[in-house]
């Protein structure tokens, strides 16, 4: 949720599954729904963050976790008329969690080929620095 409305961004097809790049918003209080700038390439299994008025798409594959992604890219809805983009991840990955803590975003977990990813990385937006965390629990979210 960012300044009351729901952002819906990527996924996949229902008809033939195949990722799109799609970006939804939901206004609450005017209960309608409206199309918004499209993310730069097709994914699902991404996250998508709100910080400090900016949408963070993180991570996420295309069409399979066979094609995970590194990318991040950010959009300032009430300024920018497109997706930027940021440093990649140092590890591709998709079915992840992410968090915001202390104006850092944490992505935590997610699949690859032959299992899951048992460290988060971290993201802190005023700088370009991400550095692996240790996680004793890796999961697919």
């Amino acid at each position: 949720m960012l300044d009351g409305r729901v952002h819906a961004v990527g996924g996949a097809s229902h008809s033939d599954r195949k990722t799109v790049n799609v970006h939804f918003v939901y206004d609450v209080a005017a209960n309608t729904w409206s199309e918004s700038t499209p993310l730069p390439f097709p994914r699902e299994h991404l996250n998508l963050i709100a910080l400090n008025g900016t949408l963070y798409a993180i991570g996420g594959r295309i069409d399979t976790y066979l094609q995970n992604v590194a990318t991040v890219y950010a959009l300032n809805p009430t300024r920018d008329v497109e997706w930027k983009e940021l440093p990649l991840m140092p590890t591709a990955r998709s079915g992840t969690q992410a968090a915001v803590l202390k104006g850092k975003i944490f992505v935590f977990g997610g699949e690859r080929l032959g299992g899951v990813f048992n460290q988060s990385e971290m993201l802190a937006p005023d700088t370009p620095a991400r550095r692996p965390e240790p996680d004793r629990n890796p999961a697919h979210t």
